[in-house]
């Protein structure tokens, strides 16, 4: 209950201080990139996957906003033995809600929560030159393999760089820190995210 209070006043508080802010500061962005995560168990190795998401810079002072985004991010794990390597992706819709602090005007650094969605999931496995993929559609009892929901909390750095008056090239760099159980091994996600895109302002 504590971490969806936490959740909402994130949400809620550039309506809450809308009267300090201008609507021409507003902004969006839209990247893509990669994930690099693995588990909380120490048997486990990183397994590469695919980040895109969208978000919505809302400022509550000139160094101080919100960005609230929604986007489809992949983790998972790997683990190799024998020769054999096997790796597990779970794909999520997530929603963080994260704050945001710039010391100078291209630099930011960001936290807060993140709520996501399992929205499927896959797994692989790697012998010489043969690989095999399956969906964990074609596994029984495939919905328990995935926790419908994971709550974790993220913090990263960012940098915008500007191309014109209007767009700027937007990286973040943020590490992803699962804070329930994701998986039926009782296991937390733990990931490196990067992404690249582009910001643009939103209204005049």
């Amino acid at each position: 209950m504590r971490f969806f209070i936490i959740f909402s006043i994130f949400c809620l508080l550039p309506t809450l201080t809308r009267a300090q802010t201008t609507e021409s500061t507003r902004s969006m962005s839209i990247q893509a990139g990669l994930s690099f995560s693995t588990t909380s168990s120490d048997e486990t190795d990183y397994q590469t996957g695919s980040i895109l998401k969208a978000s919505v810079l809302l400022p509550i002072t000139t160094r101080l906003s919100t960005r609230v985004g929604l986007g489809w991010v992949q983790k998972g794990e790997s683990l190799e033995a024998l020769g054999i390597k096997v790796g597990f992706t779970a794909n999520y819709l997530s929603i963080p809600a994260l704050l945001s602090i710039n010391p100078t005007s291209s630099l930011r650094l960001m936290a807060g929560p993140v709520l996501s969605f399992s929205i499927g999931c896959s797994a692989s496995a790697s012998v010489e030159d043969i690989d095999i993929n399956l969906d964990c559609d074609e596994f029984e009892d495939a919905s328990d393999l995935v926790n419908p929901v994971d709550l974790s909390v993220m913090a990263g750095i960012g940098v915008d760089i500007p191309v014109s008056r209007t767009i700027s090239l937007s990286v973040d760099a943020a590490y992803d820190f699962g804070l329930t159980e994701a998986y039926s091994d009782e296991t937390q996600n733990r990931s490196f995210l990067l992404a690249a895109g582009v910001r643009f302002p939103l209204g005049r």
